[in-house]
């Protein structure tokens, strides 16, 4: 016989469950949006301005999620946006998407990690 003693409520169990399976898509959701709106902020204010067009046309896509994959796009449909960001005729690249995109890819992990924390937390599994 073990010194540990391990019981499961079956009831408790089956709700805690029923909540993951409803709320987890949601999580995914929401974690993306939050990601896609920090990028977005970063991106705008790296993003160079002469009449304000460029800066004003960033946009998010809806949270795409499958059971593999999740996902989120930044979007501009400024003509223009692609040369700012890469560069073109001698005139160095921005990198406003790429440097964006790269200073919110180092906190990610963090920001995601508190969401997660927060969602059981809030089932009743957390600290």
């Amino acid at each position: 016989m073990s010194d540990y003693e391990f019981k499961l409520d079956d009831k408790d169990f089956k709700k805690k469950m029923k909540l993951i399976q409803i709320g987890f898509p949601a999580l995914t959701g929401i974690m993306l949006g939050k990601l896609g709106m920090r990028l977005m902020a970063k991106v705008k204010v790296l993003t160079p301005v002469d009449t304000g067009l460029l800066r004003r046309s960033w946009f998010l896509s809806k949270p795409i999620i499958t059971p593999k994959d999740a996902s989120i796009e930044i979007k501009n449909n400024v003509q223009y946006a692609m040369s700012q960001e890469y560069g073109a005729k001698g005139k160095e690249g921005r990198f406003m998407l790429r440097k964006g995109f790269e200073e919110t890819s180092s906190q990610a992990s963090k920001i995601l990690e508190a969401e997660v924390q927060a969602f059981i937390n809030k089932i009743g599994g957390g600290k």
